[in-house]
């Protein structure tokens, strides 16, 4: 079973992260001051959500004060460069069986090259290594290749076929029975913990 009681302490704090060069940036727990920047940044990005509508600021200070601020399990951080916030990344709908990996968004590009990667493994390393989670899944929209080929440099592999969706109330939600005739589709991908530690064992993670 998951120890899920080492999370309260690690959300909490922030700490240092290198990429390959060397290049240092922050990861820091997420606040309700960055509400609105996280608010731009959604909106500039928002073709890569199944949720189109934008929520109000007072909805988006709720949504953060209950599933992150005050939670004691799900966690988001924001990522910073000289205390410039660059993105953020996130695991969340945790149960002592797996947990999601998602809601990233690259506010501000190349500032640190490959941060999203190296950020990506340590909440895996994080997840896997200390919690002890038996799997960590994603969604992403399957036309969203660059969002993908991040997912599948961390170690993700698709877990099932492409699920169908249907655009309806500014939302795309699933319709398993339109194969064939959507526009759009949803990717499903994993990776557990056997295979983390296989490719951790031979050095092809880091």
């Amino acid at each position: 079973m998951a120890n899920l009681n080492v999370i309260p302490e690690y959300k909490s704090k922030s700490f240092g992260l290198k990429n390959d060069s060397n290049e240092e940036f922050t990861l820091r727990p997420v606040a309700l001051e960055d509400t609105k920047l996280m608010m731009q940044w959604r909106r500039e990005k928002k073709q890569f959500y199944l949720q189109q509508k934008m929520p109000s600021e007072e909805q988006w200070r709720g949504f953060l004060k209950k599933n992150y601020v005050e939670s004691d399990k799900d966690f988001m951080f924001i990522m910073e460069n000289n205390e410039i916030p660059f993105g953020q990344i996130s695991l969340y709908n945790i149960e002592n069986e797996g947990a999601e990996y998602g809601r990233i968004i690259r506010g501000l590009e190349g500032v640190v090259k490959g941060a999203f990667n190296v950020a990506t493994k340590e909440l895996l390393r994080f997840g896997f290594e200390e919690v002890g989670f038996d799997r960590i899944h994603l969604c992403a929209l399957a036309d969203n290749f660059r969002a993908k080929e991040l997912y599948r440099d961390c170690g993700f592999i698709n877990c099932e076929g492409d699920i169908p969706l249907e655009y309806k109330d500014k939302t795309w939600v699933e319709k398993p029975e339109l194969e064939g005739k959507a526009k759009k589709f949803l990717t499903n991908m994993e990776i557990t913990k056997e295979r983390f530690g296989y490719l951790i064992s031979e050095e092809l993670f880091y």
